[in-house]
């Protein structure tokens, strides 16, 4: 999501439908890059600050829904969700880790991005080969958590 932030989409109309609010959606909103955000949970206090301080700015693009609604099988066939999931590890099994280090450590909510994976119409798992300055690869050959 980051990278959208330096990109130049041009008006494409983008909306963004997820579970996570990250802080970066109103970067996308302030550029014009994202038409519309509906989410669930909160930035981090920096950007909840930013959020609150031009609330009257941000209502008009800024939807947050409960969980219920924003992981709903139902809304993510019907509206045609891209599904873009970030991963710690995938194996040669093609089983995805997105909440798990080592199957013990848990750096990642636990919950929408299975939603999202088996409800979209297309979904997409991102991670990059390697963490840990490029010694540790996140392709390995079974998962430590599914």
């Amino acid at each position: 999501m980051g990278a959208l932030v330096k990109a130049d989409l041009g008006d494409r109309g983008l909306a963004y439908f997820g579970e996570v609010m990250q802080d970066c959606l109103l970067d996308l909103l302030d550029k014009g890059t994202l038409q519309s955000a509906t989410v669930t949970s909160h930035l981090s206090a920096a950007r909840q600050d930013r959020l609150f301080a031009d609330a009257d700015r941000y209502a008009e693009d800024l939807i947050i829904r409960p969980t219920d609604v924003s992981n709903s099988p139902t809304l993510g066939d019907r509206f045609a969700v891209v599904a873009a999931n970030s991963a710690l590890e995938i194996d040669l099994y093609v089983h995805v880790s997105s909440t798990h280090i080592g199957g013990l450590q848990v750096v990642n909510g636990i919950g929408g991005s299975g939603d999202f994976v088996r409800n979209a119409p297309l979904s997409i798992v991102v991670l990059s080969l390697t963490t840990a300055g490029g010694d540790v690869s996140q392709i390995v050959p079974m998962v430590s958590h599914l």
